[in-house]
């Protein structure tokens, strides 16, 4: 079959069962829940990251976990793209925002780094402020003063948090599908209210 285009979905998170269900890990919570729920199997790539294939409308999909750790999601993805020759322009990062209360979810078409080392990483490799992103909210204000940045986004959610987190995960699946689909100022048009 020949593949009118080529998407690369990247969830950003750190390798290693401690991450599990801490709040710097949802891109890779995304990624997962969206291949159980496809049944998509992830195979080790050579390229340092985990890597399920499929397609949507003759288009191929590239569904990603980066095993590079967080700060070098960059190395990744750039590598990705020259290999799979994926244009920049159909990357999705999925990533944790601090700024954003648990629950919600915003689509951004470029933009700095915010602070994400994961993010500013991706910018420095791809040489682009150009890539689109999926921020997933991970905001809990009270404990953020408590722990500050570094530990915060180390910790684990709670079982309120990550209810509220599961809850999302089907609708951000479709969202995931309507990427390839719809164009990215009809999807955000969508989706941003949420």
């Amino acid at each position: 079959m020949n593949f009118v285009d080529k998407y690369l979905i990247v969830g950003l998170g750190n390798p290693g069962t401690m991450y599990n269900n801490t709040r710097h890990q949802v891109g890779f919570m995304v990624v997962d829940f969206f291949a159980n729920q496809f049944k998509l199997n992830f195979s080790s790539s050579s390229l340092n990251g985990l890597v399920a294939q499929f397609s949507v409308d003759n288009k191929k999909v590239f569904l990603c976990k980066p095993t590079t750790y967080m700060n070098l999601s960059g190395e990744f993805i750039s590598q990705m793209c020259h290999y799979y020759q994926i244009d920049y322009k159909n990357i999705l990062v999925i990533l944790d925002d601090v700024n954003i209360d648990i629950g919600k979810f915003r689509l951004r078409q470029n933009g700095t780094d915010g602070g994400h080392n994961g993010m500013k990483n991706i910018i420095t490799m791809t040489k682009t402020n150009d890539i689109k992103r999926l921020k997933i909210g991970v905001l809990n204000s009270e404990l953020l003063k408590k722990m500050g940045l570094k530990d915060f986004v180390l910790s684990k959610f709670t079982p309120e948090e990550m209810q509220k987190i599961n809850n999302n995960l089907p609708k951000i699946s479709n969202l995931i599908i309507e990427f390839i689909k719809l164009s990215f100022d009809n999807l955000m048009s969508k989706y941003n209210n949420n």
